[in-house]
């Protein structure tokens, strides 16, 4: 897997302007709420793409954030690994990819859907839930960055 075509690949099916930086890195700010940030592993093997959700003020209310996420990594529709940064206090989703057998269009469809899980997530914390009510899937045949084609 190439990272500058994958990156060329889905500013074209998203239709917005992405580069990477000098670190083979590149992050996405959708609607002012989430971060998502792509980049290869050390060894280029995998593509991680992470999402910063929202960061979490410490106390009983993040404790009931991190319980439902554990139970959320325990769904069989799972379609990522939610997790928590100690540094920064923030509720971060992320998968791996492996760089030798995934295509480009599957990574652009996993995009359209992790972006609905998180939107789920961070708009259920900012409401004062500790987590989505409901099944988390979304509607693939919608543009995630809010473009239209």
């Amino acid at each position: 897997m190439n990272f500058q075509e994958l990156i060329q690949f889905i500013s074209l099916q998203f239709h917005i302007d992405l580069r990477s930086d000098s670190h083979e890195s590149c992050s996405i700010k959708i609607d002012d709420k989430i971060i998502i940030q792509l980049e290869m592993d050390t060894a280029n093997e995998r593509l991680i793409i992470m999402t910063y959700i929202t960061e979490i003020a410490p106390g009983r209310f993040r404790e009931n954030i991190l319980v439902e996420a554990l139970k959320a990594n325990h769904l069989p529709t799972r379609i990522g690994t939610l997790g928590f940064l100690p540094e920064t206090g923030e509720l971060t989703f992320h998968h791996f990819f492996s760089s030798q057998t995934t295509k480009y269009d599957l990574i652009s469809q996993y995009l359209t859907e992790m972006i609905y899980v998180c939107m789920q997530w961070k708009d259920a914390i900012d409401t004062g839930k500790a987590g989505p009510e409901g099944r988390q899937s979304s509607n693939k045949n919608t543009n995630p960055f809010g473009l239209k084609p």
